[in-house]
């Protein structure tokens, strides 16, 4: 009988233990579940905060790139620099369509331009422009200076200078930074 005795009183302080140990766990899990929330809130509060300020910069630079391109005379740098604004509004294109407007510069304010041709007759000049520009069918009303075609041309051809570091003296003659 003895030895039963001493077997249960046993089984009873592991009993006790282990809902002790159980009990820490939970208030460990509980108090990871909280923070977990407070993280994700806090990251949440971040992401809106760089979005914005995001927003902010592309609208300031989007203002600084129109005011460059209209007096600078240099047409290489004209290019690069519409480039440059037509990927700003379609960094702010895809902001404001991924999240709802929070908030700094309004957006219709922000001109974004229409990638998609008003008209089939635009579709059409905007393919005979690139076959023209490509060496194929020749248009004579192909409008090759504002073309899809030149535009991604002209990025890429940034994207080879910026990475070649030439200097911008070789960008073109008159142009002032």
């Amino acid at each position: 009988m003895r030895a039963v005795y001493g077997e249960r009183d046993r089984l009873e302080l592991l009993v006790k233990r282990l809902h002790s140990l159980s009990f820490g766990n939970s208030q460990d899990l509980a108090k990871m579940k909280t923070q977990q929330q407070q993280l994700k809130l806090e990251l949440e509060a971040r992401q809106a905060q760089h979005e914005l300020t995001l927003k902010e910069n592309v609208v300031k630079y989007i203002e600084l790139l129109e005011d460059r391109l209209h007096s600078c005379g240099c047409p290489p740098l004209q290019h690069i620099w519409e480039a440059d604004l037509e990927a700003c509004h379609l960094l702010l294109r895809g902001i404001q369509l991924r999240t709802p407007f929070c908030g700094g510069a309004d957006p219709a304010t922000v001109v974004l331009p229409n990638p998609q041709p008003a008209t089939k007759q635009d579709a059409d000049l905007q393919e005979c422009a690139m076959l023209t520009a490509l060496g194929g069918r020749w248009c004579p009303e192909a409008n090759l200076q504002n073309s899809e075609f030149t535009k991604v041309t002209n990025t890429a051809t940034c994207s080879i200078c910026s990475a070649l570091l030439l200097p911008r003296a070789l960008w073109g003659i008159g142009c002032h930074l």
